[in-house]
């Protein structure tokens, strides 16, 4: 995972600096060529020279292949009709929550149609106050017997 979407953000795990405890270079990789472009290239603004150094840095890295690439992290989102992703960021952990497009009055529609009042209660409540006045009519008609 990336915390900015920067192709130095992912080379700079394979320079001989991040090595652990420092950093994140597991593969302990190492190559005086790839430190050497990853410091100019860090310094640089996006063009077509920079480019050329991070595709360069990429092929030392399929040359050298310190580790196996891979992503099979999945991401499975629930989300409500009425929040609507604009786009998704993989970029850092639950980022794809983050851009959601709300509509409030689809959103009003169903709150109102998914939490109807209960009658339940009001039904339980009448059903008591039913047996309680057919008890109280049954207690006053025996003790006039």
């Amino acid at each position: 995972m990336a915390d900015y979407p920067d192709p130095e953000n992912f080379m700079m795990i394979f320079t001989t600096k991040n090595f652990p405890h420092e950093g994140a270079n597991y593969c302990r990789y190492s190559r005086p060529e790839f430190d050497a472009a990853y410091e100019k290239m860090a310094a640089m603004d996006d063009g077509p020279e920079r480019l050329a150094i991070i595709q360069r840095m990429n092929e030392m890295l399929a040359e050298d292949c310190p580790c196996i690439f891979t992503f099979d992290k999945a991401f499975y989102v629930a989300t409500q009709p009425w929040a609507h992703w604009t786009h998704n960021t993989p970029m850092i952990e639950g980022g794809f929550q983050k851009y959601h497009q709300v509509d409030p009055v689809l959103r009003a529609k169903l709150r109102r149609e998914w939490n109807h009042k209960p009658l339940w209660p009001l039904i339980a409540l009448g059903a008591l106050l039913a047996a309680g006045v057919a008890y109280a009519i049954h207690w006053n008609r025996r003790s006039h017997v």
